[in-house]
């Protein structure tokens, strides 16, 4: 069963656990929606779609063409996202009367392991680096047909629309559950709607204002760039539209052994996701106590037609 990280944290009644996940995805706007499916060894294995498979109407006697789904083999290795932090037992002992000095930087060295995953989330490349895995970017090209820009496909970049915003969610070929933008873009979305006299929606979810267009919501994210180059234009950025349907969109993976269980009475056992906190002991040379935050994690795409590219967003 694949969970958000939010769901998680309100599953378990382990403190440190919940700590962990709510600085997680409270510094990532993408974690606070995208679920996580617990798999069994190093890689994952899946079929994912290809092409959908067609239909047509006859007449008596007129022969039927065979048409079928086609799938292609994916193979999706988990990657290690890993942060130490050596605490200084001398701090600790004098400063934490005020201030933990241990629960500060371990929040801080798991915000920064969440900030990770969402990089490369969004811009991952194994063809690149092989410590990586595949984002959203590499998996969004005009040959998979699910990369199209503003102002219908122009060469160059162009300033974006409702409509260009309507076709990318249309490029989804099934419920789309999350936009992904640039702070930027953001800011122009709420433009357009002030030029039409209405304001974007805004709801209140994980104790934060949460804003949406046409009922999805809209995650931003510090990794998608305002400098990308699309024909002459230099000043472009991307927004993504994303199914989060397990099997058909795109859901996180982490080994299940690395996650927490929990046995519930309604539910049964579950596993729930997030970056594991290790005290790896004190320090040989050194009067500090060495902690490590890591995420044996990847993402999975179970269909190309499950999620989406705008490209060529400019101010």
């Amino acid at each position: 069963m694949a969970l958000t990280l939010a769901e998680s944290a309100k599953l378990s009644t382990n403190m440190v656990y919940r700590g962990v996940v709510q600085t997680a995805y409270t510094h990532s706007q993408v974690l606070r929606f995208l679920p996580f499916m617990p798999i069994a060894g190093n890689a994952y294995q899946y079929a994912r779609e290809s092409a959908a498979s067609t239909v047509n109407v006859y007449d008596p006697g007129d022969t039927i063409t065979e048409s079928t789904t086609t799938f292609t083999q994916v193979t999706v290795a988990l990657k290690r996202i890993i942060g130490d932090a050596e605490i200084d037992e001398f701090a600790e002992t004098t400063r934490s009367d005020q201030m933990d000095q241990t629960a500060v930087q371990l929040a801080l060295k798991v915000r920064a392991v969440a900030e990770k995953f969402e990089d490369l989330f969004i811009s991952g490349d194994t063809a690149i680096n092989t410590k990586q895995f595949d984002g959203l970017r590499v998996l969004c090209t005009v040959a998979n047909s699910n990369r199209i820009g503003c102002n219908n496909d122009a060469a160059d970049g162009a300033v974006p629309t409702l409509d260009d915003l309507d076709r990318l969610i249309d490029t989804v070929k099934g419920s789309v559950d999350l936009l992904i933008m640039s702070q930027r873009t953001k800011r122009k979305m709420k433009a357009l709607f002030r030029a039409a006299g209405t304001s974007m929606e805004t709801r209140q979810e994980f104790g934060l204002p949460i804003d949406y267009y046409s009922g999805i919501p809209i995650a931003t994210t510090n990794f998608i760039s305002d400098a990308l180059t699309k024909g002459l234009s230099a000043d472009c950025s991307e927004v993504y539209a994303a199914s989060l349907s397990d099997g058909f969109g795109v859901v996180g993976l982490q080994n299940e052994r690395s996650m927490v269980s929990v046995e519930r009475p309604d539910t049964g056992r579950l596993l729930l996701p997030g970056p594991n906190v290790l005290q790896v002991g004190p320090m040989e040379s050194k009067d500090a106590q060495k902690w490590r935050v890591r995420w044996y994690s990847s993402l999975a795409v179970f269909s190309l037609r499950g999620v989406a590219c705008l490209d060529g967003v400019r101010p």
